[in-house]
């Protein structure tokens, strides 16, 4: 049990063997300027857990990577210590990380996920249940394969100033927007399944997306591309090998900004219909 925070300075590592529970209570959290090791295994994981107004966890400025592997966290708050505020309940900043079959459930912040101005690579894991965002990825470099986003209130997957590929992925049950792409961002998706959402994916604000066999099922819009930052401008949707199911408007793409759809170059006219917040 964890009920205060828990400061691991740089120069040291933390290292969290299989079966262990971390409780976060009574205001505890982590803050580590240190690399994290979480060895957690398929029959016996690490499990991260915390109730109410609680601090989550934070790793920053690290020199080595990160990697966790089985790792199960539920119900993460945001960081709110002495005045500083963080919006993820899990957070990366400046610290590269190794995301391996891990589960991050029940997040109850702006953002389940948050990693910034780091690389990262996070294979074979789940997001689900986030009362707002799934994965915020701010001016980031990354791959995420295999896993699953879903049942998010806002976003599934955000990207801000990042180069990321998102291969072989569900994206399901989402608020808002399943993928949302801005300031400039460079994002590649293959091989993804988006249902139920309100927007597959939306391109804004220089942002340039790659999509090749992508399935999209019962939404509202299936890719959206705008400006929402007049000091950026358009963006740029390249969509090859695309399906869709009960979508009702497969494409709204704004002056401004181009749909390139299997090779025809189509550039956008008049101003989107999405709502831009």
């Amino acid at each position: 049990t964890i009920n205060q925070i828990l400061f691991i300075p740089s120069g040291k590592r933390l290292v969290v063997n299989n079966g262990v529970h971390l409780r976060f209570m009574n205001g505890g959290g982590i803050i580590c300027e240190s690399s994290v090791e979480m060895n957690g295994e398929k029959d016996s994981p690490i499990v991260i857990s915390s109730s109410s107004e609680n601090q989550g966890f934070t790793v920053m400025r690290t020199d080595s990577t990160s990697v966790l592997e089985y790792v199960k966290f539920s119900g993460m708050k945001n960081l709110s210590w002495n005045g500083w505020n963080l919006t993820g309940g899990i957070n990366f900043y400046e610290a590269d990380v190794k995301l391996i079959n891990c589960t991050i459930s029940g997040g109850e912040t702006e953002d389940a996920l948050n990693i910034i101005r780091s690389y990262f690579e996070m294979e074979s894991s789940a997001i689900t249940q986030a009362n707002s965002d799934g994965f915020d990825s701010d001016f980031s470099t990354g791959t995420i394969t295999n896993s699953v986003i879903s049942h998010t209130g806002n976003d599934g997957l955000d990207f801000s100033g990042s180069i990321v590929s998102v291969e072989s992925t569900e994206i399901t049950d989402i608020g808002d927007k399943a993928v949302s792409c801005g300031e400039g961002s460079v994002i590649t998706l293959n091989d993804l399944t988006i249902e139920n959402m309100e927007i597959g994916v939306a391109a804004k604000d220089l942002s340039e997306v790659t999509a090749e066999d992508v399935s999209m099922q019962n939404g509202t819009y299936g890719y959206v591309a705008f400006t929402k930052k007049t000091e950026y401008g358009g963006a740029i949707i390249n969509v090859s090998d695309a399906s869709y199911k009960n979508v009702e408007t497969k494409f709204d793409i704004e002056l401004g900004s181009t749909l390139i759809k299997d090779n025809s170059v189509i550039d956008g006219d008049g101003y989107s219909g999405v709502t831009k917040y």
